[in-house]
């Protein structure tokens, strides 16, 4: 079982290299590590490059948008298992092991997920939790069995409730029809403002109804959130303003699907 990793930057100069080593050091290595620059206008190609020959780097030369740079570095992978990590977000070690561990006991699951903890700018964890943590908690105590635990996670993704995919969520490439996915991302209007994690989820969802999502109860990932990242930051009314266009496209993406 192959493993690609891919990673999306934009303008991350100060974290894409940080994110990078987090892959590097996994106990269970990955066969590639993809990193798809989105037009970056700082130094995150020069942070980039440093690691040589153990990236592959895409350069997208404009901003495209986090949806068709993730969609590029799909495209551009090999690995049965495709593993995404956002460019300021970091893994701990062991993510990739215990990933891969639940894709080879469980032949039906076609999507692998686990929680987060927060950091700051500066890499040290706060303690902080929020609304996906506290689902989390409610999905986990409610499942008596992975049936319901499938049930619950999908509901869950598909009405906003609360299931960290970003830097977290694993696919199994068999299970993802690349060449529908990739016509329907761009067919539709507003591609370059969606997210890239709750449309691909929603795909696989409504495209593979008898494979299952698993949920590892562990903070694999630490979810970096600062002032300017566009991981729903509020800070500022610009920032705010983005994130609400962005959510909005990203929730017309996932209705599309849907209906």
């Amino acid at each position: 079982m192959t493993i690609s990793v891919i990673i999306t930057v934009h303008n991350l100069e100060k974290f894409a290299g940080i994110a990078i080593e987090s892959v590097l050091q996994q106990t269970k290595p990955a066969d590639e590590i993809i990193v798809v620059d989105d037009g970056s206008t700082d130094d995150s190609v020069k942070a980039i490059k440093q690691f040589g020959s153990k990236v592959k780097l895409i350069e997208m030369g404009v901003n495209s948008g986090v949806l068709p740079a993730f969609l590029t570095g799909i495209k551009a992978a090999s690995g049965d298992i495709l593993c995404f990590l956002d460019g300021d977000d970091v893994w701990v070690p062991q993510k990739i092991e215990k990933v891969v561990s639940v894709f080879e006991k469980e032949r039906d699951v076609m999507m692998v997920t686990h929680i987060h903890q927060w950091i700051n700018k500066e890499g040290e964890v706060t303690g902080e939790t929020d609304e996906t943590h506290r689902n989390i908690e409610r999905v986990v105590s409610l499942a008596k069995n992975t049936d319901q635990m499938d049930a619950l996670l999908k509901n869950s993704i598909l009405c906003y409730k609360g299931v960290w995919l970003g830097s977290a969520f694993c696919v199994r490439r068999s299970d993802l029809d690349l060449e529908a996915f990739e016509e329907w991302v761009s067919s539709m209007p507003g591609k370059e403002l969606s997210h890239q994690d709750q449309p691909l989820a929603a795909f696989l969802i409504y495209s593979n109804p008898y494979k299952k999502i698993s949920l590892i109860n562990e903070a694999l990932f630490k979810y970096r959130v600062y002032s300017t990242n566009s991981s729903g930051s509020s800070a500022n009314v610009r920032s705010a303003i983005r994130t609400i266009k962005r959510s909005s496209a990203t929730v017309q993406r996932t209705k599309d699907i849907v209906l």
